[in-house]
């Protein structure tokens, strides 16, 4: 960071030196975008942005800040902060990252595409550091973007970087609806690749160009088969969240099958994303038998179960008071016993197997030992 303050510092006082000819600022603008481009050649970033800020203010003082040189070398300069900051991103170098985000924000602010891509940028900085709705904030912004511009590069990004944040925030049905579109996006992208295939490879041939054109190409292909197997993975996340495991184990498989097909069996992610695969499909064989298990104890318990009982009370039925509870309990007993007795369809078959026969309780209640339980048991009789 110190290095990069004293390449700004001077760049600043190169550049705001009195004009010379225009002759020689053209000439000295070009040796600084030659300087830069080799520097990125090299993997020097830093040297290739502190050149572009030194032939950025040349420009804007040969040029004016509104001409069309000076948005270039903006637009430029915004590609490479996003590409440091992501860098130091990865290095854990936090203030590095996010003060090379706020300068692409400045740089971009005619620049509608760079914007929405250092929003992006912006949600993977706040997401490392746990700050979920700042990153879905910075999201939705670049998302709002995208949808207004008529061409994106890469218009699919946004929706994953969506679905990985609302995951964190367990907004599962929204982040498999983005995983979705994603998916939809990607195919669109790599199929119209495919389309445009035949046309390039004949103006490459009618040009008789290099290599460098076509490992290109094949690198983007990769980049974007990529991102695609991803998005499948993701899906089935997401899927698996929502209890949805056939489908989930599914989308793991499309995954590794088309990373395999287009990054190769030996690639990094096409392994990571088979181990994936597999592991979902032991846990999901593991719950199955673990289920069918469960089921099976289930079934053995409740056939060896002892009916259970319940009292009328707890069926919702008053006792009667106790005047009348000596006739009522002798005229319900022997119209529940009859109906048991005939097998008929009454209250006493429809519980009979979660009640223990009421003749045992009501012999031990009408004992005769009591006056009243005399007179009640004389009315029974005269009845009978």
């Amino acid at each position: 960071l110190h290095l990069y303050t004293i390449y700004w510092s001077i760049a600043q006082t190169k550049a705001e030196k009195p004009r010379g000819n225009m002759e020689e600022d053209v000439q000295k603008l070009k040796e600084l975008d030659e300087k830069s481009a080799q520097y990125q050649k090299e993997g020097k970033y830093l040297e290739a942005l502190t050149t572009l800020e030194e032939a950025l203010i040349l420009r804007k003082n040969t040029y004016g800040i509104d001409s069309e040189q000076v948005g270039k070398t903006c637009r430029q300069l915004a590609e490479l902060c996003n590409l440091l900051a992501m860098i130091y991103l990865q290095k854990e170098n936090y203030q590095m990252a996010l003060d090379l985000l706020k300068k692409s924000e400045i740089l971009c602010e005619n620049y509608d595409q760079g914007k929405a891509i250092t929003y992006n940028n912006f949600a993977c900085y706040y997401r490392r550091i746990g700050k979920l709705r700042t990153a879905l904030n910075y999201l939705e912004r670049a998302l709002k973007i995208e949808n207004r511009l008529p061409n994106v590069d890469t218009p699919a990004d946004t929706h994953l970087n969506l679905c990985a944040v609302l995951s964190q925030l367990e907004r599962h049905d929204l982040a498999m609806e983005h995983a979705m579109r994603a998916i939809m996006l990607l195919q669109e992208e790599l199929l119209n690749q495919l389309l445009d295939g035949g046309s390039s490879e004949e103006a490459k041939n009618q040009e008789g160009s290099g290599n460098s054109g076509e490992n290109k190409d094949k690198k983007t292909k990769e980049d974007r088969a990529a991102v695609l197997a991803i998005a499948y993975h993701n899906m089935g996340v997401e899927l698996e969240f929502l209890k949805r495991y056939d489908e989930a184990l599914n989308s793991y498989g499309k995954a590794a099958h088309f990373a395999e097909k287009n990054l190769g069996p030996t690639h990094g992610i096409t392994e990571n994303l088979r181990n994936v695969e597999d592991t979902a499909r032991n846990q999901l064989h593991a719950m199955h038998q673990r289920a069918a298990q469960r089921k099976q104890k289930k079934l053995k318990n409740n056939a060896h179960m002892a009916p259970t009982m319940h009292t009328l009370e707890d069926m919702g039925f008053k006792p009667p008071t106790k005047k009348a509870r000596g006739k009522k309990k002798a005229k319900g007993h022997q119209s529940h016993r009859e109906g048991i007795e005939r097998g008929g369809t009454g209250e006493g078959e429809k519980y009979s197997d979660m009640m223990t026969p009421r003749n045992e309780t009501e012999e031990d209640e009408f004992d005769g030992n009591h006056e009243d339980h005399k007179e009640l048991k004389k009315e029974i009789e005269e009845g009978a």
